[in-house]
This record gives structure tokens, C-alpha cells and sequence, in this order.
């Protein structure tokens, strides 16, 4: 179930360098989706390579850690159009989508805040 919902979150990254994502391209420089798209895509693909194995723990550790800090910058990017931040007028209508967003941020986040916290109680980093 975890490679799966990796895969998926590298699926979005491709899916992101192809059609683009409204949100961060209106609220961030000429390129700047296109690097996160590649950068979650890496990032999906090391957390899907480091959930296969117990002993792999630390690798899909920073691979979360690091997809959840992707997906915020977008949730944050996009609760910040639907307040009108970016040259855009306030459209609270997004705001669902903005909260959708963050919800899904939440499902490599959870995962990365327990490694963490394991791997402190293990006395590891």
C-alpha cells in the first residue's frame, strides 16, 4: 500500500511536467512547477524504493519527508490564490480545492512524522 501511494504521487509529478499546475504558475517564477514536478517525482520515487524493505526505513524516510514538503508549498500556494494573494482576486470557491490539496499532503506527511518519530526512539537520524 505504500509503494502504491508513492507511485501515485510520482504519477502526479508527471502529470504536473505535462499539463502544468495552475496554482504554482500563477503564484511562483517561469519554471518553477516544472522543478517541483521533477523534484516530486525524484522525491515519490526514493519514498516508493525505501517502503519496499524494513532496512530501507531511512531512504522512504526522506522521500516522504520531502513529498509532504512539496504538496504543502502547493496547498500553501493554493490557499493563498483563493485569498487573492498572487495578482489574482480573492475566489473562496478554491478554497475547497486549496483544502483538498492539504488533505493529501496529509497522506505522505503522516507517514514521514511517524519514521521520524521512530527513528528518534531508535536513536537514529
Amino acid at each position: 500500500m505504500l509503494t502504491t501511494k508513492y507511485i501515485f504521487f510520482a504519477i502526479l509529478g508527471l502529470l504536473s511536467v505535462i499539463g502544468g499546475i495552475e496554482t504554482l504558475n500563477i503564484l511562483t517564477f517561469e519554471g518553477y512547477t516544472t522543478y517541483w514536478s521533477g523534484l516530486l517525482i525524484i522525491a515519490a520515487a526514493i519514498a516508493a524504493i525505501g517502503s519496499k524493505k524494513e532496512e530501507w526505513e531511512s531512504v522512504e524516510k526522506w522521500g516522504a519527508v520531502f513529498s509532504a514538503s512539496l504538496l504543502g508549498s502547493w496547498s500553501v500556494a493554493a490557499l493563498l490564490r483563493a485569498c487573492g494573494i498572487g495578482g489574482e482576486e480573492a475566489d473562496f470557491g478554491r478554497a475547497a480545492g486549496a483544502f483538498t490539496v492539504l488533505v493529501i499532503t496529509l497522506l505522505p506527511a503522516t507517514r514521514a512524522i511517524f519514521l521520524l518519530r521512530r527513528a528518534r526512539t531508535r536513536g537514529h537520524r
